[in-house]
C-alpha cells in the first residue's frame, strides 16, 4: 500500500488530548498525509467508551465520509 495520499485518524487515550500527537503530526504533514485528531470529550472519565466510539464515528464521518478510506492509530481508550 502507497504511503501517498494518506488519511489518518489520530485517538487520543483518557488522559490526554490531540496535543499529545503533535510530534507525529509535524512528521506526517510532510509525507502527503490528511490527518484528524479529534477531541474526545470524556468527562474526566465518566462518559462511557461506547458514547465517545459514537461520537469519534461521527467525527470521522463529518470529516471524511462513507467512503474515504482511512488508517486509525489510537492507544489506551
Amino acid at each position: 500500500m502507497s504511503s501517498l495520499n494518506r488519511n489518518i485518524v489520530l485517538v487520543h487515550g483518557l488522559w490526554d488530548s490531540p496535543n499529545v500527537f503533535n510530534p507525529l503530526v509535524s512528521y506526517l504533514c510532510n509525507k502527503n498525509t490528511c490527518i484528524f485528531s479529534p477531541d474526545l470529550l470524556h468527562d474526566e472519565g465518566r462518559i462511557p467508551l461506547t458514547k465517545l466510539a459514537i461520537n469519534l464515528n461521527h467525527s470521522i464521518l463529518e470529516r471524511f465520509g462513507t467512503h474515504t478510506p482511512i488508517d486509525l492509530f489510537g492507544f489506551s481508550m
